[in-house]
This record gives structure tokens, C-alpha cells and sequence, in this order.
């Protein structure tokens, strides 16, 4: 199957380095928090976990099947995967953190584009990301809440053209009015929203804090690859 995946903003080398730093915070923010997890569980009723777990199941489906359905084009496909994006995860929670301290030097205009182009460019990450288990089943084996409000759902993906089994992990918080949204996933060992925290921020911090640096740089991600996408389909 054909994906808009994105360009890296940095070359695999580095991104190496990267992922490899973003498993590590994930496992200290994840790790340095089970203590609290164990309390947190007991005040969170079954009712609010089995709705959480509803939540990760539907909407995994509702994923894999838009990316494998067959009579999609792949701009069709595309959009099905926006609007599923759009409706799931909680953009304007994860655009904030992937800025880490640097949100606060954005202007209103800075920050608009930057929202703007981050969706964009999400949707390749995510898209290209997930269109790995689309042959494959995905089934909910665990589900930590971290607080009210705040869990990590498991899911194995088996099947297909998988060797063993491979979890995939789905960070949810619910929204101000209660909805349960996707704030992150981990993939191969790699919380997508961390590593994209780390990308952005090392274009920031090497730029002294200047958007412009990494709108820039996204900018020109976004625009190869929809010049790519337009490549193929003619």
C-alpha cells in the first residue's frame, strides 16, 4: 500500500539517536510513575476502564479499516484518515506539548501555522505508523489507568505477515467534556508524541527558541510530501 508518509525532519542517523532517547523518557515517565499507578487504579471505577478500553477498540478498528480497504484511492484514503484523526485524538493538547516551553515564544500567527502544519504532518506519522498492522488484528490484552481520567490501553497486533506478536500501546485522557481522546501511541517501542517533542525541540533549542526555524522546517516537509503524493497519482 501506497502512504503520504513524512520526511524526517533530520537525517536517520540522528532520528536514531532520537528514538532511541525517546524510548528512554518513555520508559522514565512511564517507569517513575508506577508506584502512583498502583494507587491511582483503585480510584478509578471498572465502568470508566471498560469504556476506555471500548474506546482504544473501536477506534483501532476504525483505523485499520480505512487503511486497508482496497477500493480507496490513496487521497481518498487519505482524507478518511484526517477526519479519523481529527475526531479521535486531542490535537490541541498534543500540539502544546510537542512545544514543550518553547509554546509560550509563539505568537497567536505563529501558533495557528504551527497547529496547522503539526496536523499535517501528523497525519503522515500516524498514517505510516498504523498502515504497519493493516493485514493484522489488533486485540486489547491490558489497560493501566494512570489517574481519572488518564490510561494506557495494550493492544497485540497478531496475524498477517507478522513474525510474533507486537503490542501497540494507546496513551487516552478524556477532553473538558468528557470524551475520551487520543493523546499518544507507542509503536515499535516508540511514544510517537515524545519523539516528536524531541525533534521539535532540538530545532528550537538550536535556533534560540525561534518558531521561524521550525516552521521553516516543516514547511518543507509537508510541501515534499504532498509534491510526492501529487507524483504518484499522476
Amino acid at each position: 500500500m501506497m502512504t503520504r508518509s513524512r520526511q524526517p525532519l533530520f537525517p536517520p542517523s540522528f532520528r536514531a539517536k532520537l528514538m532511541a532517547a525517546a524510548l528512554m523518557g518513555s520508559a522514565v515517565a512511564l517507569g517513575a510513575s508506577v508506584p502512583a499507578l498502583a494507587q491511582n487504579q483503585a480510584e478509578v471505577s471498572q465502568a470508566e476502564i471498560k469504556d476506555g478500553i471500548r474506546f482504544v477498540e473501536n477506534k483501532a478498528e476504525t483505523a485499520l479499516e480505512i487503511l486497508r480497504n482496497p477500493e480507496l484511492t490513496v487521497d481518498a484514503k487519505a482524507e478518511k484518515f484526517r477526519i479519523f484523526v481529527n475526531s479521535t485524538a486531542d490535537v490541541h493538547r498534543v500540539t502544546r506539548f510537542v512545544l514543550g516551553r518553547y509554546a509560550r515564544g509563539f505568537s497567536e500567527e505563529e501558533y495557528q501555522e504551527f497547529t496547522n502544519l503539526f496536523k499535517e504532518y501528523a497525519f503522515g506519522v500516524y498514517e505510516s505508523r498504523l498502515s504497519d498492522y493493516e493485514g493484522e488484528n489488533l486485540k486489547v490484552i491490558d489497560a493501566i489507568p494512570r489517574r481519572p481520567g488518564d490510561m494506557v490501553v495494550t493492544t497485540v497486533a497478531t496475524g498477517g505477515q507478522l513474525s510474533e506478536d507486537t503490542p501497540v500501546r494507546w496513551r487516552i485522557m478524556k477532553d473538558k467534556t468528557g470524551q475520551w481522546r487520543l493523546v499518544d501511541v507507542e509503536v515499535f517501542g516508540v511514544w510517537l508524541a515524545i519523539a516528536q517533542r524531541q525533534e521539535f525541540t532540538t530545532i528550537l533549542n538550536n535556533n534560540g527558541g525561534n518558531p521561524e526555524a521550525l516552521l521553516n522546517r516543516l514547511r518543507k516537509s509537508v510541501n515534499k510530501a504532498d509534491a510526492g503524493s501529487k507524483k504518484r497519482q499522476s
